[in-house]
C-alpha cells in the first residue's frame, strides 16, 4: 500500500473543471459566493463578512499548502478559470487511512453536477494516490443538496451523529455518509464494465437503502396505462362502508377498475354542485395503497385527499378527532423506492392549508402534526410507541409515508385527513370502537370530498 503523504496539492481535473490550489488572487472571487446568505448557512469556517476575512482564510489554506497538511483545492472552471468553489479534506488520520472531505460551491452553479464531479475526482485521488481506505463526510441535517451530492458520489449514509458540528456559535446534529476503497472499486469496476455487477454503483449495507433516482422503472406506470377521461381531482377513501352505501344511492360511476389478485377495485365518478371527482377505496398498506396511487395518476388525476382513520398516541385524542398529517415516518418499506432515505417525508403545504382552511369554515376541530407509517401493526411495541411519542408522532397507520413519497416523486399534490380510532399509547390496546363509528367516517368523507374540490 502507497504511503499516506501529501507533498503538495497536486492539480487535478475533469470534464468541466480544474481542481487546483488556492492563490491570495482568488480572495474576490471566493468571498462572492462565501458571503452569499444561501451558501453561509452551511459555511463552517469563520463568516466571510469582508475580502480581509476572506484573506485571512486564504493565508490559512496557504499555511496549510506549506506544511503539507491535507490537501485544499479550488474549483475553477475550465472555460474561463473563474474559481466558483473549494473542495479539500477537513481531517485525515495517516493511522486509519481515512479522511473527512468538505466543500462548498458558489449558489450560480448548484443542481449543475459541478460538486459530484468535483467530489467524484478528489475520491479518486484518494484512493488511488493517497491510498486512503475510507472518506467521510457530514452535513448538517437541513443541508439536503449536500446530501444528494454525497449519494450521487456513492457515498453510504452511516446514521445521525449527535451535536457532531460546532459553529455559529451553536452545536449541530450532522448526518454523516461515508465510501470504503473497496466500495469505490467495485463502482469503477461496475462504470468499466456495465454488464458485470449490475446496480453495484447503488449498493448498500442493506437493500431498503439502496435508493435508484432513475425516472423510468421496467414497469413504468405511464406506458402500461392508458390515460383516461377522468377527473384531475380525486377522493382516496380508506371507508368501504360509507364508499358502497354513496353507490348505493346512485350517486357514484364506474369508470374504471384497479384489478389485482387481490380482487377488483372500482374507481367511481362523483358528481357535485362545484364539478367532478374521482373516487375509490383502497387496499390496506402501503405497497398496494402506493401501487392504486401510481394506477390512477397514470389515469390521469394529479390532486389528491385521502381520508382513512389512525391510532392515537395520546389517550386524550378523542375518537373521531381529526388530524391533517404534515409529516410521516417512514417506517415501512414503499416509500424508499421513490425518495432518498430520511427519517421522514414532508406534506405538501398547500394541500395542508387547504384542508386547515375548509376544517376551520365547519368550525371542525382538529390537530396537525406526524404520524407514523408503519408495515407491521402487529410489531408496535412499547418501545417503538415511546420512541414515535419522542420524535412528535400523533398518530399510527399504514400508508401516509408511502403516499407523500407518491406524491413527490410523480409530482402531484397529496393531502390527508385522519380521523382518531384505537389507542396504542398504554399498557394494553384500547380499541375505542374506532372502527365502527359509521357518522364520523361520511362526515369525514364529504370533508375530503369538499377539501379535494378546493386545491
Amino acid at each position: 500500500m502507497q504511503e499516506l503523504f501529501f507533498r503538495g496539492t497536486p492539480q487535478l481535473e475533469t470534464e468541466r473543471l480544474v481542481l487546483r490550489k488556492i492563490t491570495p488572487d482568488d480572495a474576490d472571487d471566493i468571498f462572492e459566493y462565501a458571503s452569499d446568505d444561501e451558501v453561509a448557512k452551511y459555511v463552517t469556517w469563520d463568516t466571510h463578512k469582508s475580502v480581509d476575512d476572506t484573506r485571512n482564510f486564504i493565508n490559512f489554506i496557504l499555511g496549510r499548502y506549506e506544511r503539507d497538511e491535507a490537501g485544499e483545492w479550488g474549483i475553477a472552471l475550465k472555460e474561463n478559470g473563474k474559481l466558483i468553489g473549494t473542495i479539500g479534506f477537513t481531517a485525515y488520520s495517516v493511522k486509519s487511512r481515512r479522511a473527512e472531505i468538505g466543500y462548498v460551491l458558489s449558489r450560480k452553479y448548484w443542481g449543475q453536477g459541478i460538486m459530484t464531479e468535483a467530489v467524484n475526482r478528489v475520491l479518486k485521488f484518494a484512493f488511488e494516490d493517497m491510498g486512503l481506505n475510507r472518506i467521510e463526510s457530514l452535513h448538517v441535517l437541513d443541508n439536503e443538496k449536500s446530501g444528494k451530492v454525497m449519494q450521487k458520489a456513492g457515498m453510504s449514509f452511516e446514521g445521525i451523529i449527535r451535536e457532531r458540528i460546532y459553529f455559529k456559535n451553536k452545536f449541530w446534529d450532522a448526518k454523516q455518509y461515508a465510501i470504503l476503497r473497496s466500495d469505490w472499486l467495485k463502482q469503477q469496476n461496475h462504470n468499466d464494465n456495465p454488464s458485470e455487477g449490475a446496480g453495484i454503483g447503488i449498493m448498500k449495507q442493506f437493500p431498503i437503502l439502496e435508493f435508484d433516482p432513475a425516472r423510468e422503472a421496467v414497469i413504468e406506470p405511464g406506458k402500461v396505462i392508458k390515460p383516461i377521461d377522468i377527473p384531475e381531482r380525486c377522493v382516496i377513501c380508506f371507508f368501504k362502508e360509507v364508499i358502497d352505501g354513496v353507490a348505493e344511492r346512485n350517486k357514484l360511476q364506474v369508470i374504471t377498475e384497479l384489478k389485482s389478485e387481490c380482487g377488483v377495485v372500482p374507481v367511481y365518478k362523483m358528481e357535485t354542485d362545484r364539478g367532478s371527482i374521482a373516487v375509490f377505496n383502497p387496499f390496506v398498506g402501503a405497497p398496494n395503497a402506493a401501487g392504486m396511487l401510481e394506477e390512477v395518476i397514470a389515469r390521469g388525476c394529479n390532486k389528491f385527499i385521502a381520508c382513512g382513520g389512525a391510532g392515537v398516541l395520546n389517550k386524550d385524542i378523542a375518537v373521531g378527532h381529526l388530524i391533517i398529517p404534515t409529516s410521516a415516518v417512514r417506517d415501512e418499506g414503499t416509500s424508499y423506492h421513490y425518495l432518498p432515505p430520511s427519517r421522514e417525508v414532508g406534506a405538501n403545504a398547500h394541500a395542508v392549508r387547504t384542508i386547515q382552511n375548509v376544517l376551520e369554515k365547519h368550525g371542525v376541530k382538529y390537530l396537525t402534526g406526524k404520524t407514523w407509517t408503519t408495515d407491521a401493526l402487529f410489531r408496535e411495541t412499547r418501545e417503538k410507541v415511546a420512541l414515535r411519542k419522542s420524535e412528535g408522532c400523533v398518530t399510527v397507520e399504514m400508508e401516509c409515508a408511502a403516499f407523500l413519497a407518491v406524491s413527490k416523486f410523480r409530482n402531484v399534490i397529496f393531502g390527508q385527513i385522519l380521523y382518531g380510532g384505537d389507542d396504542v399509547s398504554g399498557i394494553e390496546w384500547d380499541v375505542r370502537g374506532g372502527t365502527s363509528r359509521k357518522s364520523i367516517r361520511e362526515r369525514v368523507f364529504d370533508l375530503a370530498v369538499e377539501c379535494c374540490l378546493e386545491l
